[in-house]
């Protein structure tokens, strides 16, 4: 089993960095430590010009952005332990349907891949009827691919 500590201070901070980019999505790497099975995070990295590869259904994930997170955080004597990102949701499409989970979609679960992959946030952001924006975050564990054989 892992834990995860992370200040109240660094939600706050990419629960108001998601809701400045919607509708768009916006992703960060967790910078920290891990010992054991504890997760620390410390900080966030943020790609360079991120809005730019976001949009209200993705983030498209560039080939480079790992290596410079990890590039990062090993000049800080850190380590990535995962990523964050947010699921922007109108209040037109919260009108259509109930899209409120805090789950991964089965594209965050096949981008997850990555060796240094231990955890994955994902914040949604809601907008009410008067425009107003929430938003709730929830964390998920190492996501362990599973080999299905049907006969």
């Amino acid at each position: 089993m892992y834990s995860l500590y992370i200040s109240k201070k660094l939600i706050k901070q990419f629960k108001d960095i998601s809701k400045d980019a919607f509708p768009s999505e916006i992703l960060c790497y967790l910078v920290g430590d891990i010992e054991h099975n504890i997760i620390t995070v410390e900080e966030f990295w943020f790609p360079e010009n991120i809005l730019d590869y976001c949009d209200h259904n993705t983030v498209n994930i560039q080939p480079h952005w790992g290596l410079e997170a990890i590039d990062y955080a090993k000049d800080n004597d850190m380590v990535i332990s995962g990523s964050l990102h947010s699921h922007p949701y109108t209040k037109e499409e919260l009108a259509l349907y109930n899209c409120t989970g805090k789950h991964q979609s089965e594209a965050d679960i096949d981008s997850c891949g990555m060796a240094w992959q231990q955890i994955a946030g994902i914040c949604v952001v809601k907008e009410s009827p008067s425009g107003r924006l929430s938003s709730s975050i929830r964390f998920w564990g190492p996501t362990v691919p599973l080999e299905v054989r049907i006969d």
